[in-house]
This record gives structure tokens, C-alpha cells and sequence, in this order.
């Protein structure tokens, strides 16, 4: 009698996935200086062995789990621009308030000098997710027929920059104050509001 494969992810790939997320939650909590293999391996339970088995150090182990993360967000058209931009800045204000993010991003300020390789790709996703917010942006305030005060990737800049000033710098900054922000980006008076009406 055959016997009945046992359902979900192969034991390896669950056992690669700890390790990544252990060396992520490392790297967040003891920083730069403080990824070793020997705290990645004791928070995983394996032996190093096991680590060495698939990379030579634990930043390679930290790449991969980065690179399967979302380091950029994406602009999501729902018809609205104002609550659209405004779950796009919560977004990215809880994505610069992740410790594992912060992390990565002091980390991969010296990486990519040393490989040449990885800093190409980052740039070029980053260049990719750029564009295409822009443009799902610019076609959200056409179809909505609003007047914006600045060009559609000049208003994800000011958002992206308000979201790492209150979350990288500790600058808070209310949720009346982004609403207000929005509104006057995409030249909307104050008192009145059509792009909220428009989807009650």
C-alpha cells in the first residue's frame, strides 16, 4: 500500500522560512553589528550546520527575506482619490515604522557597494513601482476629474516624505493634518469634498 503524501510545504521550505524570519527579527532587534549566525541559528532552534548548509553568511540569509518582502507600496485605484491616498500614506507610514524595515535600510546603505548586483535590482524594482503609481495616480485624478495642485509623482513624494519624517524622525503627524495635506494636493477645498461623495 503507497502512502498518502503528507499536505502543505515540504519540511525544507518551512525550515528555510524560519530561518529567514529569524534572521530578520535578528537583525531588528540586535542591528547591524549583532547578525551573527550564532543568535540566527539559537532564535531558529537548528544547528549551524543547517544555516551553512544554504548561505555562507546570515546578510545573505536577510537579502532573501527582503527581497520577499514589500520594501515599496503600490497605489491602489478604488475610484477614490482621497481615500485612496490616504490608505496609500498609512501604508507607508507602518511600513517606515517596521523595525525589520528599519533595519534593512541602514543595512543595504552599505551593501550594495560592495554588490553592484543587488543595488541594480533594488533601483530597478524601485523604479518600476514608482512609475506605475504615477500613472495609476494620474489616471485615478483624470477619471475623477479633479485639478491637482502638483504632478501625480510629486504628490506620492510628499506623502512618501511625511510617512518617513512621522515615522523615522518621530515627527507625528495627526490624521487631520494628512487629510488636510490630500485635500489641497489634489485641489480640493476644505469645506467640500466630491471625491468622498461620489462613493457613498
Amino acid at each position: 500500500m503507497e502512502h498518502a503524501r503528507s499536505r502543505g510545504r515540504p519540511r525544507q521550505a518551512e525550515l528555510q522560512d524560519r530561518l529567514i524570519s529569524s534572521a530578520l527579527d535578528v537583525l531588528a532587534t540586535n542591528g547591524i553589528t549583532g547578525l551573527t549566525v550564532e543568535r540566527v541559528c539559537a532564535l531558529a532552534g537548528v544547528p549551524k550546520t543547517t544555516f551553512y548548509r544554504r548561505w555562507s553568511k546570515p546578510f545573505d540569509a536577510v537579502v532573501e527575506g527582503i527581497l520577499s518582502r514589500p520594501r515599496e507600496l503600490t497605489y491602489v485605484d478604488e475610484g477614490n482619490a482621497v481615500r485612496d491616498l490616504s490608505r496609500f500614506y498609512n501604508s507607508l507610514a507602518a511600513l517606515y515604522s517596521d523595525p525589520i524595515w528599519l533595519a534593512w535600510e541602514s543595512l543595504s546603505r552599505c551593501e550594495p557597494s560592495v554588490r553592484s548586483n543587488l543595488a541594480a535590482q533594488l533601483e530597478e524594482e524601485g523604479r518600476q513601482r514608482r512609475e506605475h503609481n504615477k500613472q495609476a495616480l494620474g489616471n485615478a485624478l483624470n477619471e475623477q476629474r479633479l485639478d491637482a495642485a502638483l504632478a501625480p509623482g510629486l504628490i506620492l513624494n510628499v506623502l512618501n516624505g511625511v510617512a518617513r519624517n512621522s515615522a523615522g524622525l518621530r515627527w507625528h503627524t495627526a490624521e487631520s493634518e494628512v487629510q488636510e495635506l490630500i485635500l489641497r494636493l489634489i485641489g480640493l477645498g476644505l469645506g467640500t469634498n466630491p471625491a468622498l461623495d461620489q462613493s457613498r
